[in-house]
Parts: structure tokens; C-alpha cells; sequence
């Protein structure tokens, strides 16, 4: 059997550390009385004179202004001051009160009032209920608290605090009352006392009618009987709990349930009369049913709420919180206590779309993935869809909303993934087409452009001066000249740029081309600097870093709109890798390194660039001004990418843009990039070069060059063929011209397998890509030159020259080779 009691009315009772601890208090607070009224003159010194006045002053007042009757006392009795509470309380003055002492105002009859002078004398402290008098000779009940202290003399001396609970008494008395008139059942028993007073057990003297219905236990068979007799072994607290009323005369009230009628029963118990126990016995098993079923119902209920990882929600009309699960705590950060009673919209980022979601549902019954984000009290945010419905009461009538909401967030942040990769994916892809269509254009066009170029050049020299014709063949020439550059501009946007790298000051560069830029700038355009004095230090080729500062100055001035004034601010810095942004790199699969990157940044206050433009904006000849612009920022997108930088862009229309350059700062010490080998040559006979070219155009034109310059040539179409030439034709070869890319053997097998035959043989690549490409790699064996298509006669001269330099035979055809003309 199962049971929990608690006791029906307030405790007035302290424990006996409690009663120490007051009587230490006020032992502190009579000596300081005591002090107070001591002689002014015995203080140490002013300071403590006013310290201890004001002190005394305070207790003086607590002991004056008293609820509690105080009295001040010796142990036998006499009083020495009682404060205005207890002059009130016994209805005496002072010196009355002074005159009759301790036995004058207590009922010496009361047996309560040896055993409280006892206790007190064993342990120097007491509590407890006593009959006091007062004048006139009425008795009322008491509560005292006393206790022993020495006082500054040395003298032993008492204080007594006494509180009138002759209200309590009346209420406890009404109380009784109230349950014996009550219709539930009662039982009323005699405590049996051991041969020391203390309760054994109850005899059973009166059952109430009703207690007999409720519990079977018929009067008769059960009055004059004890309660261990009545009641089985395994109600053994039964005792135990009667025998605490009995010793502290206190109610008790607690529920039980009796398992042999399953009932449940709330007990009230208490002391009618001193020798005698009463239990009243409401029966509560309807009441008790009722609650199992619905805290089963609810507990259910509750389980399968907290078991649903969705943040789960109930609202008012209102809008108010009245419950949430766990999954809510946790999104929110919030205690559920905390949030019952607050605003549903209080916790999400936009308060009043959260708002209008309840107030829809009110309106229209249900909402369905209505899209929140709710906020976490550290800021954190949570994308939620939310799904709610009302739910009504008995009567039908709407109770509130029933809100769920689930969370997306990692959804949302993969779909924007996803998003991100495949636009990463598609520009990689389409970059990689551009590249591969801008190489191979590239190298097409450079293999043709090379036979006009050299037939341009053998018409103009076989020409007489001042022929018409000449004229003519110059301004082709100078065409010719300027395709070849775009072909080079082409291969410079997929990062192939060939130049020799130096360690720049960044900052120096940008002032020596703004020297040449404000010559050609437009009027409305105003230029703003903050250049550093020194630096940062990048490692790059000068040429292609004026390049990139150039083309992105012209692009900012380009932004112009008319009528309004342009300002472009420069500067250059250095700044850490993660203070490079995230968003708009360019190139978009770039990766950073670790250290500090050199910026130049070029901001304007132009006409901006859209979203859509700005995933194109570096594609070769793409402009907003009209098709087929130019490649100035295909140029600066090939030049940085070739030093392992990257370009960022912030734009907003109408208000501008930002343009970002970042390049690795150079370590200092940085190594020049290492240069061709050229082997000594031993001396051959001067003359004859093999050609090596699979395309029969580009043969025909080289060997006419060649033959101009006073060389016989001996061709082949590719790598194997070259080589067994070589084998039949060795003593007379002074050099090798192999184009890179061709069919069977390229260029770079075909240089390996000629030294291999003849480690000192001098050959010259040649190639329609850049040199940048064409070098990129691993290569056992290197040329002595590279020549880039389309290529002059004098470029082909001084290729020539370089890798014959150091041969023996060099002398032989000098002369040639130094010539101003061809």
C-alpha cells in the first residue's frame, strides 16, 4: 500500500538550530542595548561613540516597534524590561510588569511550563506553547521562545519572546468543527501510551455511518479494536503517521489508496481531544479515476509531442504561446515557461508575416508550408515551413492553433548548393569550351596567319622601293600585325602568357600608368587615390601588370553615364586571404594559398552591372555596349589567372561598381623563372636546317624564309620522319625548326628523340599556342628558342641567332644573321 501525507495546517515550529539561531540574535541585540546605555565616556573614541549610539539607536527601535510581546529577564524570574508589545499584550504597564515577574503573567498550572523551563535549562534555548495571563486573570495560549545569554558582566540572563496564537487556536478549532460536520466518514480513536507516554497503538471508539459505506468495515466488528488488529500487515504506516499527530498535536492530510476495496481516499487527521485521533475519509476514486485517465491521456499525448522532431506550437486567439515542445526550445533557445504567454511572432525574423500565418489560419482554418525563419536568441536562423490548423474544444468552439513547422533549412542550404555547383559547373564548362575554342582558333588562325604574314614580307622585300605596291603590302603588313596581336590578346584570356617575371611594387606601377592614362581620360571623369608609399611587392612581368591596370581604369571610365560627373577611387593594399570575398571570383574555380595577397582595387560610381551580366562579363568580346567590344577584361581575367590570382566584382545599378585584383605577395628573395638551356655546341658545318611542320603551307613559307636568310632546308611532315632524316642527313644539320603540335610524334618527342641521337643538336619549337602553354610541364630535353606563330623575319633571325650562338660554326653564316635587311 501506497501513500503520501502532508500536514493540513502551517507549521508554527522551528527546529532547535533555528532556536538557537534566534536566540544568538537576540542576545547580540540586547548587549547592544546594554551598550548603548552604558556610559558615553568609557568609548575608546568618537568614531565608535557615534558608531555604537547608532547601532544601539536601531535595536532600541526593533525592540520598541516589536509585533512580539519581548521580555528581558533573569533565570529566576524577575523581569527586568518588557517592551510595548507586551505592556499591550498583558494589558499592564511596565512597572506592573516588573513587579509581578515570570510567575505573575504565566499559568503556573500549565504542565507545558516545567518542561519548557527544563528544556531551556539543558540546552540554554526553548520553544514552546504555554497559557499566559492577562490582567484581570484571562487565559490565552502562547507561543514563547526563550533563551540563556551572559551579558557583557558576565551575569547570566534570559529574554523571552511571546506571540498570542489565540486566532490560530480559533481557527484550528473551527477546523475540527468544520469536519465534524462534515457528511464524508470518520473514525475516532484513543491513543494507547507506553510506560514512557509515548503513542503504541489506537483503540477504535466511533465510526461514522458514512465511514462504515465507504470502507466496508462494518461499527460493530470494528470499535474497541486496534488499528494494527483492523488493518493488515502491509498498512504499517498507519501507526506512523497517527503517531506524528499525536506527538506534534498537528493535522495531517494525505491520500490514500486501499488496495483491498480498490478506493483512493483523502485522510484528514487530527486531535479532537489530547488523548484522542480523528480520521476523516473523503472518497475521491471518481475523482482519481478521472485524473489517471487523463494524465494517461495526456502524458500519451505530451510523449508523442516530445517525440516529434518538428518545433511544435499551440496558440491562442490572441496570439499568445500556450504550449511548445522541446524541438521549439531548441530552435528558439527558450525555455517553454519562458515562452507560454508570449507572442508567437516574437521569435521569428519578419514578426508580422509570422503574425499574419495565425491569423490566416483563423480565417480560413489551415495554412499549409507556410515559409518562416525563426530566430534563435544568439542569432542563429532556422528556414521553416510551417503547416497549422485550429483545433476546438467539447463544444466545437475554437480553442487556438496547432502549429508545426518543419525545418529546412538544410534543405534549402543543399539546394543552394547545388544551385551554386551547377552554376559553377556550367561556367567551368563553358570556359573550358571558350578556352578550348579560343586556343584552337588561336592556333588555326596563327598557322594562317603565319603564311600571309611571311608571303606579305617576301613580296615587300622582292618590291623596289616606292613601288605602289609596297605601299600596299605595308598596310596589309600592318593588318596582319594587328590579327596577330588578337590572336595573342586570345590566348592571353586562358592564362598562356609568356613574359619573364620580376619582383613590382604594385603601388608604383599603378602611379607610372596613371602618368600616360589622365592624357587620354574624359573631362567628366575625376580620379581618387590612396596609393601605398612602398608596395606590396608582387612577382609578375611589368608590361602585362600595366596591362591589367589599364584595361581596368578604361573599363571604369567606360561605365560614364552622360551628364554626370565619374569618380574613380584607386588604391592598393595588403590584406589577408580570408579577407578576399566569397562571392563574384573570377575565375570561379579559383582556390586560394596561404599568406597575405597584394589588392588593387578600382571603384566608380558609374552606371553598375547587373546579376545576369556579371556571370559574363570576362567572356572574350562580351560588352553592354555594343557585340564584339574588345577583350579588355578577358585580358585581365588571363593575366591574373597566369599569376595564380583572382578578380573579384561588387556591382549595383546606378550606383557603381567595385573591381578587385588579388596577386600573391612575393617572398622576398623570389627566384627569377628559370630560363632556357643551351648546351655547347660543337662545331658543324653552317647552312642547312632541318623543317619539321606537318602543315605543307606553313612548310613552303618557313623554307622560303629561310632560304631568303641563306639557309638550304630540308622539310618533313612529322616526328618520324624528321628523325630518320636526321639519322641519313647528321653531319649537315646545323639546327632543327619542329612545330609542337603534330600527328605520330609531336614536337616535344620528336626534340627528345633527336638528342638522344645527338645530344648537342640546337632545335627551335614552334607553335600557334603561346609559349606559356607550349613550356607548361615536366620536359627531360628543352629547345634553345621558341617561336610563336605568326613570327617576322626578324624575329625568325634573332631565334636563330640565339640557339647558334655558341656552335663553332656560327661563324660561317654571321654575317647573314646580323644583317639590318633581308
Amino acid at each position: 500500500m501506497t501513500a503520501r501525507y502532508g500536514y493540513g495546517m502551517k507549521d508554527q515550529y522551528k527546529t532547535r538550530k533555528v532556536l538557537i539561531a534566534e536566540n544568538d540574535d537576540l542576545r547580540r541585540r540586547i548587549l547592544e542595548l546594554e551598550q548603548t546605555s552604558a556610559d558615553e565616556g568609557n568609548r575608546r573614541s568618537e568614531r565608535t561613540r557615534h558608531r555604537s549610539s547608532d547601532s544601539g539607536s536601531s535595536y532600541q527601535a526593533l525592540f520598541r516597534y516589536s509585533n512580539d510581546a519581548i521580555l528581558l529577564t533573569q533565570p529566576d524570574g524577575t523581569i527586568l524590561d518588557a517592551n510595548p508589545a507586551a505592556c499591550e499584550m498583558f494589558g499592564r504597564t511596565l512597572e506592573e510588569i516588573r513587579s509581578l515577574g515570570r510567575n505573575g503573567l504565566v499559568d503556573r498550572t500549565d504542565p507545558r511550563l516545567h518542561e519548557a523551563l527544563s528544556d531551556r535549562a539543558r540546552k540554554f534555548a526553548a520553544r514552546a506553547e504555554i497559557t499566559m495571563l492577562r490582567a484581570g486573570g484571562d487565559k490565552f495560549p502562547a507561543e514563547i521562545t526563550s533563551a540563556v545569554f551572559i551579558d557583557q558582566y558576565g551575569q547570566q540572563k534570559t529574554s523571552m519572546i511571546i506571540r498570542d496564537i489565540t486566532e490560530k487556536r480559533r481557527a484550528e478549532q473551527d477546523y475540527r468543527t468544520f469536519f465534524r460536520q462534515m457528511a464524508d466518514g470518520f473514525v475516532v480513536q484513543e491513543i494507547l501510551r507506553d510506560g514512557e507516554g509515548m503513542p503504541r497503538d489506537y483503540r477504535i471508539i466511533s465510526v461514522h455511518p458514512a465511514f462504515a459505506r465507504m470502507t466496508g468495515l462494518q461499527a460493530e466488528k470494528i470499535i474497541g479494536r486496534t488499528v494494527v488488529e483492523v488493518l493488515p500487515d502491509s498498512e504499517w504506516h498507519w501507526p506512523e503517521t497517527l503517531g506524528k499527530v499525536a506527538l506534534s498535536g498537528k493535522p495531517a492530510v494525505f491520500e490514500h489508496y486501499q488496495q483491498l476495496l480498490d478506493k483512493y481516499f483523502v485522510v484528514t487527521v487530527f486531535q479532537p481531544l489530547p488523548d484522542q485521533i480523528a480520521c476523516i475519509f473523503t472518497d475521491i476514486t471518481d475523482r482519481k479515476r478521472a485524473e489517471e485517465e487523463l494524465h494517461n491521456h495526456s502524458t500519451y499525448n505530451r510523449s508523442l509531442i516530445e517525440a516529434n522532431l518538428d518545433p511544435l506550437v499551440t496558440i491562442d486567439p490572441s496570439g499568445k504561446i500556450t504550449d511548445v515542445n522541446s524541438a521549439t526550445e531548441q530552435v528558439t533557445g527558450y525555455h517553454r515557461q519562458e515562452m507560454i504567454g508570449t507572442d508567437f511572432s516574437d521569435y521569428f525574423t519578419e514578426p508580422e508575416k509570422a503574425r499574419q500565418v495565425y491569423q490566416q489560419v483563423f480565417k480560413e482554418g489551415m495554412v499549409r508550408d507556410y515559409p518562416l525563419e525563426i530566430l534563435h536568441m544568439d542569432g542563429r536562423i532556422t528556414l521553416v515551413l510551417y503547416n497549422a490548423t485550429v483545433y476546438h474544444d467539447g463544444s466545437g468552439r475554437i480553442r487556438g492553433v496547432f502549429a508545426s513547422a518543419r525545418d529546412v533549412t538544410g534543405r534549402k542550404k543543399a539546394e543552394e548548393e547545388k544551385a551554386k555547383l551547377e552554376a559553377v559547373n556550367r561556367q567551368l564548362r563553358k570556359s573550358a569550351s571558350l578556352g578550348r575554342m579560343a586556343g584552337a582558333i588561336a592556333h588555326h588562325f596563327n598557322n594562317k596567319l603565319h603564311v600571309v604574314m611571311g608571303h606579305l614580307e617576301l613580296a615587300r622585300v622582292n618590291l623596289a622601293r616606292g613601288d605602289m605596291c609596297s605601299n600596299n603590302l605595308n598596310v596589309a603588313m600592318t593588318a596582319a600585325d594587328e590579327a596577330a596581336e588578337m590572336s595573342k590578346m586570345m590566348l592571353t584570356y586562358l592564362g598562356r602568357v609568356p613574359g619573364d617575371q620580376t619582383l613590382l611594387d604594385l603601388a608604383a606601377i599603378c602611379r607610372t600608368g596613371l602618368t600616360v592614362l589622365q592624357e587620354s581620360m574624359p573631362k567628366n571623369v575625376f580620379l581618387e587615390t590612396d596609393l601605398q608609399s612602398v608596395g606590396p611587392v608582387v612577382l609578375a612581368n611589368a608590361k602585362q601588370l600595366r596591362q591589367i591596370f589599364t584595361n581596368l581604369v578604361t573599363n571604369a571610365w567606360e561605365s560614364a553615364e552622360e551628364n554626370r560627373a565619374l569618380v574613380i577611387r584607386l588604391a592598393t593594399r595588403t590584406v589577408p586571404v580570408d579577407a578576399i570575398p566569397l562571392a563574384h571570383r573570377f575565375p570561379i574555380a579559383w582556390q586560394p594559398e596561404a599568406g597575405t595577397y597584394a589588392c588593387l582595387e578600382v571603384l566608380d560610381n558609374g552606371c553598375g552591372i547587373s546579376e545576369t551580366d556579371l556571370q559574363e562579363l570576362f567572356a572574350p568580346f562580351f560588352s553592354t555596349k555594343f557585340t564584339g567590344r574588345g577583350l579588355g577584361l578577358s585580358m585581365v581575367l588571363g593575366l591574373v589567372q597566369a599569376r595564380s590570382g583572382v578578380v573579384t566584382v561588387e556591382s549595383s545599378l546606378g550606383r557603381g561598381s567595385a573591381f578587385r585584383v588579388f596577386l600573391p605577395v612575393a617572398a622576398e628573395g623570389g627566384a627569377e623563372r628559370a630560363g632556357d638551356t643551351t648546351s655547347a655546341m660543337a662545331g658543324r658545318p653552317a647552312g642547312k636546317i632541318l623543317l619539321v611542320d606537318d602543315d605543307e603551307i606553313i612548310v613552303d613559307i618557313t623554307s622560303m624564309m629561310l632560304v631568303r636568310l641563306g639557309f638550304t632546308v630540308l622539310s618533313a611532315g612529322d616526328g618520324i620522319e624528321a628523325v630518320e632524316m636526321y639519322r641519313q642527313h647528321r653531319p649537315g644539320i646545323c639546327l632543327v625548326l619542329s612545330d609542337v603540335y603534330m600527328p605520330k610524334m609531336n614536337g616535344w618527342e620528336t626534340l627528345s628523340a633527336l638528342r638522344r641521337i645527338d645530344p648537342d643538336i640546337p632545335v627551335i619549337l614552334i607553335s600557334g599556342y603561346s609559349e606559356e602553354q607550349v613550356m607548361e610541364g615536366d620536359h627531360p630535353d628543352l629547345p634553345q628558342a621558341f617561336l610563336g606563330k605568326p613570327y617576322s623575319f626578324e624575329v625568325l633571325k634573332d631565334a636563330i641567332r640565339r640557339a647558334l650562338q655558341d656552335t663553332s660554326g656560327y661563324e660561317s653564316y654571321r654575317g647573314l644573321l646580323e644583317q639590318t635587311g633581308t
